[in-house]
């Protein structure tokens, strides 16, 4: 393996802290997640400063056309998501 992929192996398995509400909104509960360096680049790559409820409203919303009875089928058995 080379010196390049050794070094973008080992920046990947680095956890960074991920603020699951962004700090701009001033939550004041426990916010903080420790997530691989690249799932967090990834994640603001994709929903840039958004909350998990924003992204679980713009993933029914513009992907999964609206449909809502689909969660909520799933919330009340009781299935994780």
């Amino acid at each position: 393996m080379s010196k390049k992929n050794k070094k973008n192996k080992n920046r990947s398995r680095q956890k960074t802290r991920h603020h699951i509400r962004p700090v701009s909104r001033k939550s004041k509960d426990s916010n903080i997640a420790y997530i691989p360096r690249v799932d967090h680049e990834n994640y603001h790559k994709l929903f840039v400063n958004m909350t998990p409820d924003e992204v679980i409203r713009h993933l029914i919303d513009y992907y999964w056309n609206g449909q809502w009875e689909w969660l909520n089928k799933v919330r009340r058995e009781g299935k994780n998501v």
